[in-house]
């Protein structure tokens, strides 16, 4: 019996390249997360520390450079006189001002949106039978794998870097001159590339992983179990054997220490720049092997 027995229609017209293939899984991607209130309200929780950002961008220029002086304002706890764009100890033309949130205090909330955006979309197209109608369509593994990658990985720009560009801009029209931005503009590629590389290798690392099952909650519990794990594993050998090359066995801890070298900013650890590229590597190189172990056609097709 043959597919035009169960009520498809037959295509009549041209075949679509791999470009328009993965685009449009990349598409996909993103209307699902994006189309369901339940995602979106998740999403805007998410945003919490880039919105505490930007109440400090309109403090500082709003605030305390518009009728702040007249009220007394300069004086609030944290201002720094030598200093005009410090407030509470965080200074608004500090690349770190935009990067390490999430990577650091915030590290919970990005995990939890990594989970969700990424561990979940592989098990769910397995278990509901997707991965069946893709790779009999002439969608390759390596294709599908790309598009759900980049769908993940502008998933976490969307939270991790796209917020804090926002806000950037945001202070540029809010401050009184141009001297913000002429002072900030320098460090901004290497934000972009340092938090691209960190949401690059996170959406490879946690769709590789998801790979070889068919259960979204075992996906997501694993996700998060294993890098809450091997980060407070890593740090407990960091500590008893006062070595911080330890950090390397946390995956987190080696994305985001590449990340710093990139951002040139100072590392919340003594932890050796090349320990941790040769880290990079060996963590993507699994990433692959699991990939081509467990996503074959043969497998979904059965």
């Amino acid at each position: 019996m043959g597919l035009i027995e169960f009520g498809y229609r037959p295509y009549v017209g041209e075949r679509s390249g791999v470009g328009p293939r993965i685009r449009a899984m990349f598409s996909l991607q993103i209307k699902r997360f994006f189309g369901k209130r339940l995602s979106l309200l998740f999403y805007i929780g998410c945003l919490f520390p880039a919105i505490i950002a930007l109440v400090f961008v309109y403090i500082r220029f709003v605030v305390i450079e518009g009728q702040g002086e007249l009220a007394g304002l300069r004086n609030l706890r944290g201002i720094s006189r030598n200093n005009p764009n410090t407030l509470f100890g965080r200074s608004l033309e500090e690349i770190s001002f935009y990067f390490t949130p999430y990577l650091t205090y915030a590290m919970p909330i990005a995990v939890m949106f990594s989970a969700i955006v990424g561990a979940s979309t592989i098990p769910n197209d397995r278990n509901g039978g997707a991965l069946e109608l893709y790779f009999t369509r002439g969608i390759r593994p390596v294709h599908y794998f790309l598009g759900k990658w980049l769908g993940t990985f502008f998933l976490h720009l969307c939270l991790i870097l796209f917020p804090y560009l926002l806000v950037w801009t945001i202070g540029i029209f809010l401050a009184p001159n141009w001297e913000f931005f002429k002072n900030t503009l320098p460090f901004i590629p290497r934000l972009i590339l340092a938090q691209g590389l960190f949401c690059g290798g996170l959406s490879f690392l946690v769709l590789a992983q998801s790979v070889s099952t068919s259960s979204a909650r075992f996906s997501v519990m694993r996700v998060v179990g294993g890098l809450f794990v091997f980060w407070v594993l890593a740090r407990m050998l960091r500590r008893f054997f006062h070595e911080n090359n330890f950090l390397v066995l946390s995956p987190w801890n080696v994305l985001k220490r590449v990340a710093e070298g990139i951002a040139d900013v100072t590392a919340s650890h003594t932890f050796d720049l090349g320990v941790a590229i040769w880290g990079l590597v060996a963590l993507l190189a699994l990433g692959g092997f699991w990939i081509a172990k467990h996503l074959k056609a043969t497998k979904a097709v059965g």
